[in-house]
């Protein structure tokens, strides 16, 4: 009985004061009164104590505990309690009303929880001994029950259904929703990367059509993809997918999967290497997963206010709608027959599916607006940058007057791109404006009336040079022809050297340029064309061009020649529209490179100095693609390919259906050439084209651009002076980043050559003694360059000896000695290359 004993002292304190008997007290004394011969009978008599209700259930319960042998509790009284098998409270009985609590011990069962069969608790005869208390107490001591056994209230009949969705959770739906955000945006970084957005761009592909495309095959992929998760997860009976209504799962995975399009667009504008995005991409996918599942899930049930902010994010915002879906399907799962999310449970407490699905479709629209502001405002690889306003300011003139509204821009207008000046004010080339009678031409570019001076130091070390443009101080240089000069400089001190690069052929086409009033025979025609790169890690502002002004007419062939890091692709970026001028600008066909960009690129085609070129497509359908760029259609558009492809040797033997992964570092080359001649456009630019070619592939790709320059302007840059003098028409030779001559191939090295190169053949013998001798007093400073057998040639200086004197001289030394040939030629155009080269220190390129 040292189990009743306890429930008296744990409901109980005793004070020493008169017997009194209650209702536990009674209770017990009529339990034990009636309970079998296994339990000791013993009469529960108060013993002068009364009585005094002051336990509580909390009371009770740390009584109970603290009777465990292993209970950690500061014992103060003086008898030491052992276990209890059972216990009762009972609470607020009365004659008519039992409300008990009864405590059973489980403690001894030393099976439990080892997987051994558990031992036989008597919790039936603790509930007997407080029905039979309460029994006699109300009604007498007649009065009994016995409860035999414990059994399960009787229910439907029910199985055990575990389902393999509701186990794998949202968690690994939401990675699946999002598996084809890094290919998505890869894809987009990595024909930024390679420059094939630009290439495109710069055929004639605009940005709004570059969009559509790429998002409508983007969501064709997408849609495709989901199809067959919903086909497949209905198919295998997964509950997530057959319990969930069809029209709100077609409803949230349509609007989430324009809003991921929309996301990789935006996230694409920020990443310049597609390895780096792709990692990016799938730690953002795997992470947003992991923390939806370990952490927020907790506060999706709390129902916290927070939550909704946080599901602004679109990923979990995914997370969400999903979580909703799959929590519906897990409850009708171990319904047995019950419905998963439907539009009738939408409404339902806690239910986020309608907040989550808008957030996406919201977002959506954000994004896509976003990414097409940001693309224009920043530089990221896909064009010009543009005014963060840009969406304020209207067009303006060609010369760009400040804040002045342009007129309707025509394809080939001349009179709307006239510049507008006001007053005697200066314009943004520095030229002194003036005011025109109606009846006087007026030019498109305003002629430079003062001379410029800028300080160049080409290389570190060497004395700063002074560049004069526009000045009319010459000097008579090779041949008797004014050209680069150089003088001292007392305003730059006594080290400064002054060298005046506007030779008489610059200062011709700057005239030129200045004075033009049409563009009817004119392609290309550039003012002031400045680079300047700002200064980075210390060191100063780098000046890729300087000032260059120029035009090329039609069906003309302009070479650009110059060493390395003279500024050559700088310059052929600007125009392509592949970086923003700093200052000055260029008419295409009539149209302003600052303003007019995307309509010049549907007239123009190029050949980047690298191959930007897609590895798993054929030349073929390179061809097919840019030649649509640029409306062909139809069999016109096939016959052009077939020719390009013939032209660069690509047709027979099916070399132009391979991919171009197969193509050698030639073949990839004439492909690029045969690119930038799709489509009949009116301005080429071709970017040392014949780079890696073998010496037969060359010739003919040289054919191949001299038959294409009927009717349009083509601007060529090249390091090989034989393929100049083959191609150009006119030839300017580009040094530390301004134009320093310009002209054709023979009148360049007729006028900066120096020298002349005289052959002579005599027979062997006496008469090559005697023919050196002529030589010598013909020239004293000629220099031998080759001698075998009769055969000598020498280098015979411009400024010692004129080709009439060669002329006059050969006809006295035929009565002399013996010439069986003799020949004069002008000097080479390398030779003029290096000259130029070296006037300004910058031999070698750097």
């Amino acid at each position: 009985m040292l189990s009743y004993r306890l429930c008296l002292q744990s409901m109980f304190n005793m004070v020493p004061s008169t017997c009194a008997s209650d209702t536990t007290t009674a209770l017990l004394n009529q339990a034990i009164a009636g309970s079998s011969d296994n339990f000791v009978r013993s009469s529960f008599n108060c013993t002068q104590e009364l009585p005094v209700w002051s336990a509580t259930p909390d009371a009770l319960d740390r009584a109970i505990f603290c009777g465990y042998k292993d209970a950690n509790c500061a014992r103060t009284n003086a008898v030491t309690f052992a276990e209890y098998s059972q216990a009762w409270d009972f609470r607020n009985t009365a004659v008519g009303r039992l409300e008990a609590d009864i405590y059973s011990n489980t403690s001894k069962d030393q099976n439990f929880g080892s997987g051994a069969p558990p031992l036989n608790l008597r919790i039936n005869q603790g509930l007997n001994l407080a029905a039979n208390a309460f029994l006699r107490w109300s009604l007498g001591p007649q009065y009994s029950a016995r409860l035999l056994a414990l059994m399960e209230m009787p229910k439907q009949e029910t199985h055990l259904s575990l389902d393999f969705s509701s186990l794998l959770g949202p968690i690994f739906y939401c990675w699946l929703a999002q598996l084809l955000l890094p290919l998505l945006l890869v894809t987009l970084v990595y024909e930024k990367q390679h420059r094939l957005r630009i290439m495109m761009k710069m055929h004639g592909l605009g940005d709004s059509a570059y969009w559509i495309i790429q998002y409508s095959w983007f969501l064709f992929i997408y849609c495709c993809y989901i199809a067959i998760l919903l086909i497949v997860g209905s198919a295998i009976n997964l509950k997530f997918f057959r319990l969930t209504n069809y029209g709100l799962q077609i409803i949230f995975f349509f609007v989430w999967g324009n809003c991921m399009i929309a996301c990789a667009f935006l996230a694409s504008i920020f990443f310049t290497n597609a390895k780096t995005a792709n990692v990016v991409a799938f730690l953002w996918v795997f992470g947003t997963g992991l923390l939806n599942n370990l952490l927020m899930e907790n506060y999706y049930q709390d129902h916290h206010a927070w939550v909704y902010v946080v599901e602004l994010i679109p990923a979990f915002a995914l997370y969400r709608g999903l979580w909703e879906q799959a929590g519906y399907a897990f409850k009708a799962t171990y319904q047995n027959g019950g419905h998963g999310l439907n539009f009738s449970s939408l409404h339902d407490y806690n239910n986020h599916w309608i907040y989550a699905t808008c957030v996406c479709a919201v977002e959506t629209v954000i994004a896509i607006l976003l990414a097409l502001y940001l693309e224009q405002v920043l530089s990221s690889g896909t064009g010009v940058r543009r005014h963060p306003l840009f969406f304020l300011q209207r067009k303006k003139s060609a010369g760009g007057g400040g804040g002045e509204e342009a007129a309707p821009k025509p394809r080939r207008g001349v009179l709307d791109l006239l510049k507008k000046r006001k007053g005697s004010g200066v314009d943004q080339t520095g030229a002194a404006a003036s005011k025109v009678g109606p009846k006087t031409p007026t030019p498109i570019f305003a002629a430079p009336a003062t001379m410029e001076t800028e300080m160049v130091q080409p290389n570190p070390g060497s004395p700063p040079i002074t560049a004069l443009h526009g000045g009319q101080n010459t000097s008579k240089g090779l041949g008797g022809v004014a050209g680069p000069t150089a003088m001292a400089n007392p305003a730059a001190g006594s080290s400064a050297v002054v060298v005046d690069l506007d030779s008489s052929d610059v200062r011709a086409e700057r005239d030129r340029v200045a004075g033009m009033t049409s563009f009817e025979n004119e392609c290309i025609v550039i003012k002031d064309l400045r680079k300047v790169y700002p200064p980075q890690d210390g060191n100063p502002a780098k000046h890729a061009v300087r000032s260059l002004t120029m035009a090329v007419d039609k069906g003309e062939c302009f070479g650009l020649l110059g060493p390395n890091g003279a500024g050559k692709t700088s310059a052929i970026n600007m125009l392509v529209g592949l970086m923003e001028p700093s200052s000055g600008t260029a008419l295409i066909d009539g149209l302003d490179i600052r303003s007019d960009m995307p309509d010049i690129y549907a007239m123009m085609g190029v050949c980047p100095q690298h191959d930007l070129l897609w590895e798993t497509l054929t030349g073929r359908e390179h061809l097919l693609f840019y030649g649509r760029l640029k409306n062909l259609k139809g069999m016109q558009l096939q016959e052009a390919v077939n020719a390009a492809l013939r032209s660069i040797n690509l047709f027979n033997g099916g070399v132009g259906n391979k991919q171009v992964s197969t193509y050698s570092g030639g073949m990839k080359r004439r492909l690029s050439v045969a690119i930038s001649l799709m489509g009949n456009p009116s301005v080429v630019y071709l970017d040392e084209p014949s780079t890696g070619l073998d010496p037969a592939s060359r010739r003919n790709l040289w054919d191949v651009v001299k038959n294409a320059k009927h009717n349009r302007g083509i601007i060529l840059t090249t390091h090989s002076m034989e393929e100049a003098e083959v191609l150009c028409d006119r030839l300017g030779i580009f040094v530390d980043g301004q134009l320093v001559c310009i002209g054709n191939p023979k009148e360049l090295t007729a006028r900066y050559g120096g020298y002349v190169v005289f052959t002579v053949t005599t027979p062997t013998g006496s008469d090559v003694q005697k023919a050196a001798a002529f030589v010598k007093q013909l020239c004293p400073s000629a220099r031998p360059t080759y001698a075998l057998g009769g055969t000598q040639k020498y280098e015979l200086p411009t400024s010692e000896v004129s080709l009439s004197q060669v002329f006059a001289g050969m006809r006295q030394a035929q009565q002399l000695f013996t010439v069986l040939d003799w020949g004069v030629a002008n000097a080479k155009l390398e030779e003029v290359f290096i000259k130029f080269a070296r006037s300004i220190g910058a031999e070698g390129g750097g």
